[in-house]
């Protein structure tokens, strides 16, 4: 699924006018209450901590993500959003909303309300019916 950010979406924010794969992840999690670091972040998102450390880099400079040291462990540094990113992360997460209303109305009720069965069974929501046992995929 391609995220599309609407240019009403943009108008403010150069973080979310040249936002990648990377940085709609960051925004994702950091949106979340656990405390972050970079290898944190990096192991959440399968991402090598230089990819990590970079996009933070740059979406510190751009202003919606600072670090921050720890006053319990000095060595700790915490990543968290500013206000701006607090904001642009709801924006985003918006964008996101529309995105997935739009293309779950092009399907009549009956195929959406399967289709987001289908998607809560394979996410792991749900058990699936008839309390059936999933099966395992094969591998490769």
């Amino acid at each position: 699924m391609v995220l599309r950010i609407s240019p009403e979406h943009t108008k403010e924010s150069t973080a979310l006018r040249s936002a990648n794969a990377i940085d709609v992840g960051l925004f994702e999690i950091l949106g979340t209450e656990k405390v972050w670091t970079v290898r944190r972040i990096a192991q959440t998102l399968a991402a090598p901590m230089t990819t990590v450390s970079s996009a933070l880099d740059r979406l510190e400079r751009q202003g919606p993500v600072q670090r921050r040291r720890t006053d319990r462990d000095r060595r700790v540094v915490r990543i968290e959003f500013t206000g701006r990113g607090r904001y642009l992360a709801t924006r985003l997460l918006n964008a996101h909303v529309k995105n997935c209303r739009d293309m779950l109305s092009k399907l009549n009720v009956d195929d959406r309300s399967e289709f987001l069965r289908m998607a809560a069974q394979i996410s792991g929501r749900v058990p699936p019916p008839n309390g059936q046992k999933p099966e395992r995929p094969e591998r490769a």
